[in-house]
C-alpha cells in the first residue's frame, strides 16, 4: 500500500518550513502593530503594551528557534497556543464570544498552525535522512 508508505518529499517539507515561518512572521507582525497601537493609542495602555512585547519576544524566539530546532519550536509554539487558551480564561477583558473569536483567530490559531507544521516538517526531515543516509 503506496498511499502510507514514508517516502521522503523535500518539496512538501520546503512548504511546511516556509508555512511555518510564514504564521510566526504575520503573528510578529500583528503583535508589532498591537503593541504601537496600545503606545500610541488616544488612552495608552501599559498592559496591554506589555502583553504584546512579551507576545512579539516569544515569536520572535519560536522564529529562531525554528530555524535550527523545528521540534522545539513546535513545542514552544504548541505551549504558546495552549497558554493564550489558558490566559483568555484568566485575563478580566476576555469575556464575550466576540473578544474570544479574536484572541482564538490572532493568538491560538497561528501558533497551533505553525506548531503543526514545523513539527511536519521536522517528521519529514527524519524521513529523509532514513531514506538517503550520508546526505
Amino acid at each position: 500500500m503506496q498511499l502510507l508508505a514514508r517516502t521522503c518529499k523535500t518539496d512538501r517539507m520546503m512548504v511546511e518550513r516556509l508555512g511555518a515561518r510564514v504564521f510566526v512572521v504575520a503573528g510578529g507582525l500583528f503583535w508589532v502593530a498591537a503593541a504601537l497601537g496600545a503606545f500610541t493609542g488616544y488612552l495608552p495602555d501599559e498592559d496591554i503594551l506589555i502583553e504584546a512585547l512579551i507576545l512579539l519576544v516569544l515569536t520572535a524566539v519560536v522564529f529562531v528557534v525554528g530555524l535550527f530546532y523545528e521540534y522545539l519550536a513546535a513545542l514552544i509554539a504548541l505551549v504558546v497556543a495552549v497558554g493564550a487558551i489558558a490566559y483568555g480564561f484568566a485575563a478580566p477583558g476576555i469575556d464575550e464570544a466576540g473578544t474570544w473569536a479574536l484572541w482564538l483567530l490572532f493568538t491560538t490559531a497561528p501558533a497551533a498552525m505553525a506548531a503543526l507544521l514545523y513539527f511536519a516538517a521536522a517528521r519529514m526531515q527524519g524521513i529523509c535522512e532514513i531514506q538517503q543516509p550520508g546526505s
